[in-house]
Protein backbone atom coordinates (compact mmCIF):
# COMPACT_ATOMS: atom_id res chain seq x y z
CA UNK A 1 0.00 0.00 0.00
CA UNK A 2 2.75 2.53 1.33
CA UNK A 3 4.05 1.55 -2.72
CA UNK A 4 1.34 2.80 -4.36
CA UNK A 5 0.54 5.97 -2.06
CA UNK A 6 4.60 6.82 -3.15
CA UNK A 7 3.89 6.29 -6.47
CA UNK A 8 1.00 8.14 -6.83
CA UNK A 9 2.37 11.64 -5.23
CA UNK A 10 5.29 10.77 -7.40
CA UNK A 11 2.78 11.28 -10.49
CA UNK A 12 1.16 14.03 -9.27
CA UNK A 13 4.32 16.04 -7.87
CA UNK A 14 5.94 15.69 -11.45
CA UNK A 15 2.79 16.99 -13.04
CA UNK A 16 3.31 20.57 -10.33
CA UNK A 17 7.22 20.36 -11.57
CA UNK A 18 7.86 21.33 -14.79
CA UNK A 19 11.15 21.67 -16.16
CA UNK A 20 12.11 25.10 -17.09
CA UNK A 21 15.54 26.52 -16.67
CA UNK A 22 15.98 29.98 -15.63
CA UNK A 23 18.23 31.13 -18.80
CA UNK A 24 15.97 30.08 -21.00
CA UNK A 25 12.46 31.02 -21.08
CA UNK A 26 9.72 28.77 -22.15
CA UNK A 27 5.78 29.05 -22.37
CA UNK A 28 4.15 25.71 -20.17
CA UNK A 29 0.93 24.76 -20.95
CA UNK A 30 -1.03 22.71 -17.95
CA UNK A 31 -4.32 20.81 -18.75
CA UNK A 32 -5.62 20.46 -15.42
CA UNK A 33 -8.97 18.94 -16.67
CA UNK A 34 -9.61 14.72 -16.99
CA UNK A 35 -9.91 14.86 -20.70
CA UNK A 36 -7.44 14.54 -23.23
CA UNK A 37 -6.81 18.38 -25.07
CA UNK A 38 -4.72 19.70 -27.54
CA UNK A 39 -3.01 22.75 -27.92
CA UNK A 40 -1.90 24.86 -31.27
CA UNK A 41 0.39 27.96 -30.37
CA UNK A 42 -0.31 29.66 -33.50
CA UNK A 43 2.63 32.07 -33.43
CA UNK A 44 4.82 29.13 -31.81
CA UNK A 45 4.23 26.68 -34.85
CA UNK A 46 7.16 28.47 -37.13
CA UNK A 47 5.11 29.15 -39.56
CA UNK A 48 1.97 31.68 -39.05
CA UNK A 49 -0.90 30.02 -40.18
CA UNK A 50 -3.16 32.24 -38.19
CA UNK A 51 -2.37 35.99 -37.54
CA UNK A 52 -3.93 37.82 -34.85
CA UNK A 53 -6.85 39.70 -34.81
CA UNK A 54 -7.69 37.05 -37.33
CA UNK A 55 -8.41 33.98 -35.20
CA UNK A 56 -10.31 32.26 -37.59
CA UNK A 57 -8.86 28.34 -37.42
CA UNK A 58 -9.87 26.28 -40.13
CA UNK A 59 -9.91 22.78 -38.08
CA UNK A 60 -10.68 21.11 -41.25
CA UNK A 61 -7.21 21.53 -42.16
CA UNK A 62 -4.71 18.94 -42.04
CA UNK A 63 -2.08 20.82 -41.86
CA UNK A 64 -3.67 22.95 -39.09
CA UNK A 65 -4.89 20.25 -37.08
CA UNK A 66 -1.10 18.27 -37.15
CA UNK A 67 0.41 21.82 -35.64
CA UNK A 68 -1.78 20.66 -32.57
CA UNK A 69 0.22 19.27 -29.71
CA UNK A 70 -1.62 16.62 -27.31
CA UNK A 71 -1.90 17.03 -23.61
CA UNK A 72 -2.84 14.58 -21.59
CA UNK A 73 -5.16 14.96 -18.35
CA UNK A 74 -3.24 16.64 -15.70
CA UNK A 75 0.25 17.05 -17.44
CA UNK A 76 1.60 20.31 -19.31
CA UNK A 77 3.90 20.72 -22.20
CA UNK A 78 6.52 22.95 -22.67
CA UNK A 79 7.61 24.99 -25.35
CA UNK A 80 11.23 25.63 -25.45
CA UNK A 81 10.90 29.41 -26.53
CA UNK A 82 10.21 32.50 -24.52
CA UNK A 83 7.26 34.68 -25.59
CA UNK A 84 10.29 37.88 -26.51
CA UNK A 85 12.02 35.47 -28.75
CA UNK A 86 8.40 35.34 -30.48
CA UNK A 87 6.91 38.66 -30.78
CA UNK A 88 10.18 39.79 -31.92
CA UNK A 89 10.80 36.93 -34.46
CA UNK A 90 6.89 37.10 -35.95
CA UNK A 91 6.82 41.35 -35.08
CA UNK A 92 3.68 40.32 -33.36
CA UNK A 93 1.82 41.88 -30.65
CA UNK A 94 -0.58 39.00 -29.66
CA UNK A 95 -0.17 35.33 -29.13
CA UNK A 96 -3.46 33.01 -29.58
CA UNK A 97 -3.58 30.20 -28.06
CA UNK A 98 -6.16 27.54 -29.05
CA UNK A 99 -7.23 24.25 -26.93
CA UNK A 100 -9.25 22.07 -28.43
CA UNK A 101 -11.12 19.18 -27.36
CA UNK A 102 -10.00 15.61 -28.17
CA UNK A 103 -11.20 13.66 -30.16
CA UNK A 104 -14.06 15.77 -31.85
CA UNK A 105 -11.75 18.70 -32.87
CA UNK A 106 -13.93 21.35 -31.49
CA UNK A 107 -12.44 24.43 -29.91
CA UNK A 108 -13.06 25.15 -26.69
CA UNK A 109 -10.88 28.14 -25.51
CA UNK A 110 -8.84 30.76 -26.84
CA UNK A 111 -6.34 32.90 -25.16
CA UNK A 112 -5.21 36.09 -26.57
CA UNK A 113 -2.04 36.77 -24.96
CA UNK A 114 -0.41 40.40 -25.46
CA UNK A 115 3.08 40.08 -24.15
CA UNK A 116 2.03 42.17 -20.66
CA UNK A 117 -0.47 39.09 -20.46
CA UNK A 118 2.18 36.61 -20.25
CA UNK A 119 4.50 38.69 -17.83
CA UNK A 120 1.69 38.07 -15.52
CA UNK A 121 2.02 34.62 -15.70
CA UNK A 122 5.82 34.50 -15.35
CA UNK A 123 7.04 32.39 -12.58
CA UNK A 124 10.33 32.56 -10.68
CA UNK A 125 12.10 29.54 -13.18
CA UNK A 126 11.42 31.79 -16.38
CA UNK A 127 8.11 29.55 -17.05
CA UNK A 128 5.11 31.71 -18.40
CA UNK A 129 2.44 29.29 -17.62
CA UNK A 130 -0.90 29.00 -18.99
CA UNK A 131 -3.57 26.84 -17.77
CA UNK A 132 -6.88 25.12 -19.15
CA UNK A 133 -9.17 26.09 -17.54
CA UNK A 134 -7.97 29.67 -17.19
CA UNK A 135 -7.45 30.28 -13.54
CA UNK A 136 -7.56 33.35 -11.72
CA UNK A 137 -4.21 34.88 -12.56
CA UNK A 138 -5.17 34.46 -16.56
CA UNK A 139 -8.75 36.57 -15.44
CA UNK A 140 -7.41 39.79 -17.51
CA UNK A 141 -6.51 37.59 -19.97
CA UNK A 142 -8.92 38.35 -23.40
CA UNK A 143 -9.98 34.72 -23.99
CA UNK A 144 -13.01 33.23 -25.25
CA UNK A 145 -15.17 31.77 -24.25
CA UNK A 146 -14.98 34.32 -21.39
CA UNK A 147 -13.14 33.69 -18.12
CA UNK A 148 -16.08 32.13 -15.84
CA UNK A 149 -17.06 29.46 -18.51
CA UNK A 150 -15.35 26.33 -17.04
CA UNK A 151 -14.95 25.60 -13.51
CA UNK A 152 -11.88 24.48 -11.76
CA UNK A 153 -11.97 21.17 -13.24
CA UNK A 154 -12.31 22.18 -16.89
CA UNK A 155 -16.62 21.40 -17.28
CA UNK A 156 -18.69 23.85 -18.68
CA UNK A 157 -20.40 25.96 -16.16
CA UNK A 158 -24.56 26.32 -16.58
CA UNK A 159 -24.72 29.81 -17.10
CA UNK A 160 -28.57 29.60 -18.05
CA UNK A 161 -29.98 28.49 -14.07
CA UNK A 162 -31.31 30.72 -12.21
CA UNK A 163 -31.52 30.84 -8.58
Amino acid sequence: MNRISFLITIVIFSFFSVQCQKEKPSIVLENVTDCKVAIYPSDLAKTLLVEYPDTSLNTNNVFVISKFRDITPYQSIVFDRGPEDVYSQYGVDTLSFYIMEIPNQKIIQRYDMSLANMELLKDENNCYKLRFPPNKIMKTVKMWPPYGTYDATGHRVDTTSTK
